[in-house]
């Protein structure tokens, strides 16, 4: 009788011990992928960068993902209207970006949605100014 009891008072044990073992797991791994997906939605929300338009740009169609260049070059502008650019278009990056099968449409996008930096100084807001409101305004 004494045996029948510690025997079930073990198995209760064991049985408790593995419940607890799991629940934690499946806790940290709760964690871990929260954590995952936080990081992942943070990163897309920064602005775009030069190097990742080119890439895209550059990569083989048709893909998983694309089946011709325009639905590349439409992705990214959705995408660069969405987060924007890190830094302004210069003449150099200009015709990497052509060298790489930019279209004017993509050009235009991004001229017109360069991501201003809180800390900018005065002449580069008029410099941006001046570029995205070409023609329209005189000095």
């Amino acid at each position: 009788m004494v045996f029948k009891h510690l025997y079930r008072n073990l198995a209760f044990r064991q049985i408790r011990k593995a419940n607890l073992f799991v629940f934690g797991t499946l806790n940290i791994l709760i964690l871990f992928i929260l954590f995952g997906f936080s990081t992942n939605i943070s990163a897309q929300n920064e602005p775009i960068t030069y190097p990742a338009i080119i890439t895209a740009l550059n990569s083989k169609v048709p893909n998983s993902v694309f089946q011709t260049k325009n639905d590349v070059i439409n992705f990214l502008i959705a995408d660069i209207k969405k987060r924007k650019v890190d830094k302004p278009l210069t003449a150099d990056r200009e015709e990497d970006l052509r060298q790489s099968g930019a279209t004017d449409i993509l050009i235009q996008t991004i001229k017109e949605n360069y991501f201003c930096d809180d800390r900018a100084t005065i002449d580069e807001l008029f410099q941006q100014f001046k570029v995205k409101h070409q023609g329209t305004i005189t000095e």
